[in-house]
């Protein structure tokens, strides 16, 4: 879980508030991507944290770019689609993939302290 997003989302709700505008904008790094919606399955806080932000006038949006050797090319804009789904018809599929997932997050490494001559 990104829960450093979901704090972001928090403070980009905070603008809003005080009558600044706020977006945030996805990039999505694949060229076969018909838009973009925040995963229940795989980080639920945000998505929920996303649908609260945008009712409270978060405005999100996507673009989508097509990497290769020489750089990327812009493919243009994506929808966001914010609604909630059954996130369980998708676990047998996350499941699967588990060992391939970079989902699969452990507990941070210790930072290491500073060297002292």
């Amino acid at each position: 879980m990104s829960v450093r997003a979901s704090e972001h989302l928090d403070a980009l709700m905070e603008v809003v508030a005080s009558g600044a505008k706020a977006t945030v904008l996805f990039v999505i790094q694949r060229d076969d991507a018909k838009s973009l919606r925040p995963s229940d399955l795989h980080d639920p806080r945000f998505a929920q944290k996303a649908r609260e932000a945008a009712a409270k006038g978060v405005q999100f949006k996507a673009v989508a770019l097509a990497p290769d050797p020489q750089g990327w090319t812009v493919l243009g804009p994506r929808p966001v689609d914010l609604k909630p789904y059954d996130a369980n018809r998708l676990s047998p599929y996350r499941s699967a993939l588990d060992a391939h997932s970079g989902w699969q997050r452990g507990p941070r490494a210790p930072k290491a302290e500073p060297k002292v001559d």
